[in-house]
């Protein structure tokens, strides 16, 4: 028994010729010919993640594509998978293929922004090694977890009176504690955080 695996691209010429020849007797053999044909279908995209629409999308998360054939590496790079914010700018990044599982992880350079909506798009440059296309351009948006928040106090021992203090936190936003120290200031969404109160 044995079995026959195509290549990826269609080989030149088309026809191959498949041989075998027995272990218990060298002189028996036997040899079959086959035409591999171009795969027809164009490849597609089978799932993504974070989904279309999905909200609260971690601010350090990567895109993930999944396709249903393999790809010509040469066809994925920044260019055809492309992160975009809200004003259009892109969004730097590295872009890494999968060969064994068809899946291509786009992963931003540093973290997005919180509450913020983004559009990911797959031009339909990405092709299968025949050179088979997608059957056209995708894309999605998603939007990232909001700004948190937390409350605190100013005790008096520090400050006499609060009121005079300013809160600095993330995003340098900024707010005055009431008369008993008592404010809420905002946080980022992941990594750590800290909360100045300034003269």
């Amino acid at each position: 028994t044995g079995l026959y695996t195509a290549p990826n691209m269609q080989p030149s010429p088309s026809t191959v010729t498949i041989g075998a020849t027995t272990q218990a007797d060298s002189t028996k053999s036997a040899t079959a010919t086959l035409t591999v044909q171009a795969d027809a279908a164009p490849p597609a995209i089978t799932n993504v993640s974070p989904t279309a629409n999905e909200t609260s999308v971690a601010l350090d998360a990567n895109i993930q594509i999944q396709f249903s054939d393999a790809l010509d590496p040469s066809t994925v790079s920044t260019s055809s998978f492309v992160l975009t914010s809200p004003s259009g700018s892109i969004i730097p990044a590295s872009v890494a293929y999968d060969a064994t599982a068809y899946a291509v992880t786009v992963q931003p350079s540093g973290l997005l922004s919180p509450a913020t909506p983004y559009v990911f798009t797959v031009s339909n440059a990405v092709a299968d090694p025949s050179g088979e296309p997608l059957q056209a351009t995708s894309s999605w948006a998603f939007t990232t977890q909001p700004v948190i928040s937390a409350s605190g106090v100013v005790p008096t021992s520090v400050a006499s009176n609060p009121t005079a203090l300013t809160v600095i936190s993330y995003g340098g936003n900024e707010v005055t504690p009431d008369s008993s120290g008592n404010f809420t200031a905002s946080l980022t969404p992941i990594g750590n955080s800290m909360i100045a109160a300034m003269i």
